[in-house]
């Protein structure tokens, strides 16, 4: 019989149940990383919408900073050309004046030899008549001053009437040529000149078109009502004080928006010196016009005033009571046509020519 015992055991114990653990779900499903991720990309967004609005802003100030150095140089480029013109045309004109004063010299001169000889009275009429002819010739030829040009004429005939029968052919032709003097269209230089000068001294006192400001919308006056303390009593006058203060909202709401058009071409920005120069500009061709319709120059004329014309219609307030004057003046002298024929005085020329040569042969 075996005595011996069998070793110790522990008795086995029963199985514990593990904690449960959570589920996890995956990140995409999670409510806050949608909601982070929606609100950098509306960040993103909005930085990246910034930085191409600062951008565009860059180059489109860049390149209207370029035009406008640009046109100012153009400016100064025509300035200083109208000036050469100017000056050209200044210096024309002392070379007429000069030939003017050589021919009256001469004519004067003349006029002192034929005193001094011993003429016969025929042949200083007949020389005196031939002086009127060139003068009248070169008043016609150097300024188409045709009243001067008549005058001299008709001081010609007047010298010959009550004389005798050989001088009616003379007489003949200067009634000719005053018919055809009289029938030339009459330019009025001198006020034509005189309404050029006028509408220059108004160009400092035209403003330009960006010197506009806006009228502000005007606003009804909304009545207050006086204060009701009783509610229950006075339910009318609490909707007419409600609506009021309703009206006050919405006219603060409107003023911060402003609507403007742009369907139309906005105007070319002006600083101050660009101001200035652009007004000495138009004053030049003006000038350039009084010049070229002292020198007749039909062409230069009309295309100065239309130049500035353009320039009072593109750049000046175009409601002024000036800036219209203006416009209207250089309308009505641009209509103008100053290129007149200038009828020629040779049939009288020409009789006195035959008729000193009769006496010659005689």
């Amino acid at each position: 019989m075996n005595t011996e015992q069998p070793p110790f055991s522990m008795p086995a114990l029963p199985a514990l149940p593990l904690p449960r653990q959570g589920k996890r779900h995956p990140f995409w499903r999670n409510h806050w990383f949608w909601l982070a991720l929606i609100l950098f990309a509306c960040v993103f967004w909005q930085w990246r919408e910034s930085r191409s609005l600062i951008q565009e802003t860059r180059q489109e100030t860049a390149q209207r900073l370029a035009e406008s150095e640009r046109a100012q140089r153009e400016n100064q480029t025509r300035i200083d050309k109208g000036l050469q013109e100017v000056a050209e045309i200044k210096r024309g004109q002392a070379t007429l004046d000069t030939r003017l004063g050589e021919m009256e010299e001469r004519s004067a001169a003349l006029h002192g030899l034929y005193q001094e000889a011993t003429l016969s009275h025929d042949e200083a009429l007949l020389t005196e008549i031939e002086q009127h002819i060139q003068a009248a010739q070169q008043r016609l030829q150097l300024t188409g001053n045709v009243e001067a040009a008549i005058l001299a004429l008709q001081a010609a005939d007047h010298r010959l009437q009550n004389k005798a029968a050989r001088f009616l052919p003379l007489r003949r032709a200067l009634t000719n040529d005053l018919g055809r003097l009289r029938a030339t269209p009459f330019v009025d230089i001198a006020g034509m000149s005189l309404k050029l000068e006028s509408v220059i001294t108004e160009i400092d006192r035209m403003p330009l078109i960006l010197d506009i400001v806006p009228e502000k919308a005007a606003q009804k006056p909304v009545a207050k009502e006086a204060e009701v303390t009783d509610s229950d009593e006075n339910p009318a006058r609490w909707q007419d004080k409600w609506r009021g203060m309703l009206a006050d909202v919405w006219q603060e709401f409107r003023g911060l928006v402003r609507i403007q058009r742009l369907d139309r071409q906005l105007p070319e920005l002006v600083s101050p010196e660009q101001g200035f120069i652009l007004r000495e500009n138009l004053k030049l061709r003006l000038l350039n016009a009084r010049l070229a319709l002292l020198m007749r120059d039909s062409w230069t004329y009309k295309n100065e005033l239309v130049a500035a014309e353009k320039r009072l219609a593109h750049y000046f307030n175009p409601d002024a009571k000036t800036t219209q004057a203006a416009r209207a003046t250089l309308s009505q002298l641009a209509g103008v046509d100053i290129n007149v024929t200038m009828p020629t005085l040779n049939e009288s020329a020409a009789a006195a020519r035959q008729l000193r040569h009769n006496r010659e042969a005689r």
